[in-house]
C-alpha cells in the first residue's frame, strides 16, 4: 500500500488538480477558489486543512476540505464541530453568513464512517450535519476522468510501480500543453513519495515524450507538491540523523567512560581511604551526569520527532529512570512510536 501523504503534501496540490478533484463531489463548482483566512479565530484556522471561497451553482459559499490519511471514526463529529466554528469565523471576518460545504478526501482504503452527524433527544433531531466524500482508492486511473487527476494516480485503486510510465504518458498527452510539464512534475514528485526511487521511470518517460532532463527537473523543483515532499523527507532525515547521532554518542560515551574509569581506577586504586572515597564520588557524579545527559537527549529527540516540547509530566518522570530505561525510551522515540503508545508502555 502507498505511503500515507501528510497534510502539507496535500496543500501543495496544483489548484486546477484540486478543482478537478472537488468536481467529483460538486460538478457545478465554479472555476475559482480563493483561500479563506481569518485572524479573528486562530484556533479554527490552525485545525482546518483547507478552506476556500468559491461558488457552487452560482451561490457564494465556503468550501471546507479535510484530507484524511487514516480512517477516523470520529470524523462526523469533527466535521460538525469544525463547520460550526468556521461559520462563526466567516461571519466575524466577512460580515455575512455563508453556507459551508464540507468535503472529506479519503486517501486510504477501508470502511469509513457514514458522513452524517446527528444530535437526537426525546425522539427529536436537534442537529443534523452531513458532508461530501471523495475516496481516492475507489478511482481507477483507466476510467474516463479529467486528465489532471492523474497527478493523484499513485493513490488510485490498484496502481503499481509498473503503471507509472503509462500513467505519465497519458497525463502529458491529455493535459493542457501549457501545463503538461508542471502536472507531470507533480505526478513524478508524488510517485517518488509513494514508490521511492523512480529514476528509471523518469528516464523512460523523458525518452518517450521527447523531453529534456533539465526541463522536467526544473518543473519538478518549482512544483509546490515537490517542495512539500522534500520538506517531509528533510524533516524525516533530520529526525533519523538526530536519533542515530544520539545513539552513537551514547555508545561512544559508554566506551570512553569505561576506559576512563579503568585508567583512573588503576591510578587511584593504589591509594587507600581518602582515594577510595574520591573514586566513589567520581563514579556517582559520572552516573548522575550520564543520566542527566540522556534525559536531555530524550527532550531533544522528542522535539525533533514530534515537533513539540517534551510534556512537563514526562520530563518530571525522566530523572527517576535508569540509564537502560532512558536508552530504551530514546530508541522508541527514534522509531517514531506514538505518544499514546509511549505513555501506555512506560505508564506516564
Amino acid at each position: 500500500m502507498p505511503d500515507q501523504p501528510d497534510d502539507k503534501l496535500w496543500k501543495g496540490l496544483p489548484r486546477n488538480v484540486l478543482l478537478a478533484l472537488l468536481r467529483l463531489a460538486l460538478p457545478s463548482i465554479g472555476p475559482t477558489l480563493i483561500p479563506f483566512q481569518t485572524e479573528l479565530v486562530p484556533p479554527v484556522a490552525l485545525r482546518l486543512d483547507g478552506v476556500f471561497l468559491g461558488e457552487v451553482e452560482s451561490i457564494r459559499c465556503l468550501l471546507h476540505i479535510e484530507y484524511q490519511n487514516s480512517i477516523d471514526s470520529t470524523m462526523p463529529r469533527r466535521m460538525y464541530d469544525y463547520d460550526i466554528d468556521l461559520e462563526r469565523a466567516a461571519f466575524a471576518t466577512l460580515g455575512e453568513r455563508l453556507p459551508v460545504l464540507p468535503i472529506v478526501i479519503w486517501a486510504v482504503p477501508g470502511k469509513t464512517p457514514a458522513p452524517v452527524y446527528q444530535v437526537k433527544l426525546w425522539g427529536e433531531t436537534f442537529a443534523h450535519h452531513t458532508y461530501f466524500e471523495i475516496h481516492l482508492p475507489l478511482i481507477s486511473w483507466q476510467q474516463d476522468l479529467d486528465p489532471v487527476l492523474l497527478v493523484l494516480a499513485p493513490y488510485f485503486r490498484g496502481v503499481q510501480r509498473g503503471d507509472l510510465v503509462a500513467i505519465g504518458e497519458r497525463l502529458y498527452a491529455e493535459a493542457d500543453p501549457e501545463q503538461g510539464k508542471v502536472l507531470l512534475a507533480s505526478f513524478l514528485a508524488l510517485s517518488q513519495q509513494t514508490f521511492g526511487n523512480i529514476q528509471d521511470v523518469l528516464a523512460t518517460l523523458l525518452e518517450r515524450l521527447g523531453l529534456l532532463m533539465m526541463d522536467i527537473e526544473q518543473a519538478i523543483i518549482e512544483s509546490p507538491l515537490y517542495q512539500s515532499v522534500m520538506a517531509r523527507q528533510i524533516a524525516e532525515s533530520r529526525a533519523e540523523a538526530v536519533a542515530k547521532g544520539i545513539a552513537e554518542g551514547v555508545a561512544k560515551g559508554k566506551v570512553e567512560g569505561i576506559a576512563e574509569g579503568v585508567a583512573k581506577g588503576k591510578a587511584e586504586g593504589k591509594a587507600e581511604g581518602k582515594a577510595e572515597g574520591k573514586a566513589e564520588g567520581k563514579a556517582e557524579g559520572k552516573a548522575e551526569g550520564k543520566a542527566e545527559g540522556l534525559s536531555e537527549a530524550v527532550a531533544t529527540l522528542w522535539q525533533t520527532i514530534y515537533q513539540s516540547a517534551l510534556p512537563a509530566d514526562i520530563a518530571a518522570v525522566l530523572p527517576t529512570c535508569s540509564e537502560q530505561q532512558l536508552l530504551t525510551i530514546l530508541r522508541a522515540i527514534g522509531a517514531r512510536t506514538s505518544e499514546a503508545e509511549l505513555r501506555a508502555t512506560y505508564h506516564w
